[in-house]
């Protein structure tokens, strides 16, 4: 009794179920016919956008079942406003999604903005100080000339131009030895225990550092050993911590103050500093050549012979020709990197424009399609025919408008932040090049 009880509730709800179930579609289907009746189509371009997609858009189009449930109910008294709404209603394809993602491309460009010498401090990194020291020979023989000037002048100049073009947050120091005194065995104490830093380490400044450089004055003797110990113990007194110390020794001859120029390179480079020291040899006798290269591969760095004052300014410039590479390098890449950026950009645009291109066509000729079978019916004729078309062109004309507008407005968009970020890099790239070009 009871599982017959249990079975005949089982089925009284299946049957409410099935009634409720029966009535909400039914409802459904009344509200569509409702709002199919009553939809009037946009006349304005912000509407006409929105549409669709409607029930007859893209693949869910099918001639006979447009024809059956929606042309056939059409007759002669259906005006032809009405038609036109509910064309619109069932054909109507869907342009603003691609519209907003148009919208939605970014016109922002991204690039590298590691710069090639800019301290990774400014990055927000932890990097070494790097300190520059030059030891200037002011010795009697740089006096000779090459070339209608002194080595003097030549030396000057050289050095003048490679501090010039250090590399941002890099400190820089001059020292004179060989200034004091003369050439002469009673000025020879003066002169070999004697070295100046005429420009303290601090940034270039061009102005200071020239005026710095008039006190290079050939006079004494060589006392390049007396001049890296100086060196030394100046970068001990800095008591800075995590710098990278860098020393260019420039002269035209060797130790002649009786040092140990090779201990003295050996000690600042193996000692706590760890100092790396290279020579730049001007017109230096062959015979001598030797002696300043063991210097250098004391210090850990490297020896260089020049002969002319040609030979000397490139040396002195080749310290910042990977700068130079490397900013050419930085600008051309980054120049490359926008460019991908921007066609990628405008090819997203372009597929969603083409896109709506070919809705607002395959739209337009299922209109045509559904006129010509009305007119088949005879439910259209004449005027009736003319006026109904107007509508269409009208819709045709206005959506293919804005489909340009748009397009052409991000295209814009698209090129001018390009040429903006472009025309950036290139005026950083040519400032820094040129101040690290020979």
């Amino acid at each position: 009794m009871k599982r017959k009880y249990i079975f005949t509730v089982l089925i009284a709800s299946l049957a409410f179920i099935s009634a409720c179930s029966s009535t909400s579609d039914t409802t459904s289907e009344k509200n569509k016919q409702t709002e199919t009746k009553t939809y009037r189509a946009a006349t304005d371009i912000s509407g006409m956008v929105k549409e669709g997609p409607g029930p007859y858009a893209g693949t869910k189009y099918n001639t006979e079942k447009f024809q059956k449930e929606v042309l056939n109910k059409f007759t002669k008294n259906t005006s032809i406003q009405d038609m036109y709404n509910q064309m619109v209603y069932n054909l109507a394809e869907n342009y603003e999604g691609s519209i907003q993602k148009i919208h939605a491309i970014s016109p922002t460009y991204t690039y590298d903005t590691n710069r090639p010498g800019e301290s990774a401090q400014s990055q927000g990194q932890t990097t070494k100080k790097v300190h520059v020291q030059i030891l200037l020979d002011a010795s009697g023989s740089m006096k000779a000339k090459i070339g209608g000037k002194t080595k003097m002048e030549l030396a000057k100049a050289a050095v003048q131009q490679f501090a010039s073009s250090l590399q941002e947050g890099t400190d820089v120091s001059l020292r004179l030895y060989g200034h004091k005194g003369s050439g002469s065995n009673a000025d020879k104490q003066l002169s070999c225990s004697n070295t100046e830093v005429v420009y303290p380490s601090s940034p270039y400044v061009a102005n200071t550092f020239s005026t710095a450089l008039q006190k290079a004055q050939p006079a004494g003797w060589t006392p390049i050993a007396k001049a890296i110990e100086d060196a030394k113990t100046q970068i001990n007194q800095t008591k800075e911590t995590d710098v990278e110390n860098i020393i260019y020794i420039v002269s035209d001859g060797v130790e002649t103050c009786g040092g140990n120029a090779v201990q003295a390179a050996q000690s600042i480079h193996q000692s706590n500093i760890k100092a790396v020291v290279n020579i730049i040899g001007f017109d230096i006798p062959s015979k001598d050549k030797q002696a300043l290269e063991r210097i250098s591969q004391a210090g850990g760095g490297t020896y260089v012979d020049v002969k002319t004052a040609e030979e000397l300014q490139r040396q002195m410039q080749q310290a910042n020709f990977d700068l130079w590479l490397k900013w050419t390098k930085w600008g051309d890449n980054n120049w490359v990197s926008i460019e991908k950026q921007w066609s990628k950009k405008w090819m997203d645009r372009t597929n969603e424009m083409t896109a709506m291109q070919k809705n607002i066509i395959q739209e337009l000729k299922r209109y045509s399609e559904a006129m010509s079978y009305l007119q088949k019916k005879g439910v259209l004729e004449g005027n009736r025919s003319s006026e109904l078309h107007a509508l269409i062109d009208k819709r045709y004309k206005m959506i293919s408008a804005e489909i340009e507008r748009v397009a052409k407005a991000k295209e814009n968009q698209l090129e001018q932040a390009k040429q903006e970020i472009q025309t950036k890099i290139k005026t950083e790239q040519d400032q820094m090049t040129n101040k690290y070009k020979d």
